[in-house]
């Protein structure tokens, strides 16, 4: 659930799978002039660097805040989009945000850092999901929990196989770093009514969305090929 509406297991997969390319190359190209204008600030450490740097940061969130899960979370836009002023405000973090070796710097250094690989990681994401449905699930007949479980084994056994020429050192696997943490909820339907739930912390969108895939297929929920114009999958 997410602000009170339900999402089946996969929905946001198949919305992250049907997502046009180009809005991919867009967010790509705003993030590099972004890391350029931050990557000069770092150098330079001027203040006067900072209001070019945040403006090419909100030209990321501009694209980023329309994505698929992104633009149903309840997002703080105005600290995001104000975050480096913010702290050029705050003399003490800002001292601290510019001296190396600083738990204030190593979070700054990382959080410029961070987007250049996100674009990337939602096309590994999207090629191979799109890449193992086409080949394993289309020409299922049944379409249950079962069956998808038999066409995975199918799949990461031939993955497994071909491990030494695709992976290198690394063999084929496919676990991702969550934090888990167990909290109490209020019930969906009864907020009266606490229900103990789990609570998943993932540092990147495509850890999150490869369990939102496999937790679907589990179910029996699972993206196909549409037969009509208006999605690729559905």
């Amino acid at each position: 659930m997410i602000e009170g509406v339900s999402y089946p297991l996969g929905q946001i997969t198949t919305d992250i799978l049907n997502l046009d390319e180009q809005v991919l190359q867009d967010t790509e190209n705003r993030i590099a002039v972004f890391l350029s204008e931050a990557r000069f600030f770092l150098e330079q450490q001027k203040d006067s660097a900072v209001f070019p740097m945040q403006e090419k940061q909100n030209t990321v969130w501009d694209v980023v805040f329309t994505l698929p899960f992104y633009r149903e979370l309840p997002m703080d836009e105005h600290a995001a989009r104000n975050l480096f002023l913010m702290l050029l405000s705050d003399r003490e973090k800002w001292h601290e945000t510019l001296t190396e070796g600083t738990e204030g710097n190593k979070m700054m250094c990382e959080f410029i850092s961070r987007p250049e690989y996100f674009p990337e990681s939602l096309r590994n994401f999207r090629g191979q999901v799109s890449g193992m449905l086409d080949l394993y699930f289309e020409q299922l007949l049944r379409r249950s929990g079962a069956a998808y479980a038999a066409a995975y084994s199918r799949y990461f056994r031939d993955m497994v196989s071909a491990g030494p020429l695709f992976f290198k050192e690394a063999d084929f696997e496919q676990s991702f770093s969550v934090q888990l943490k167990f909290t109490p909820l209020h019930h969906p339907s009864d907020i009266e009514t606490p229900i103990l739930g789990e609570e998943l912390e993932f540092s990147a969108l495509s850890h999150f969305l490869y369990t939102d895939f496999y937790r679907g297929l589990i179910v029996g929920n699972a993206p196909r090929r549409c037969h009509n114009r208006e999605a690729i999958f559905c």
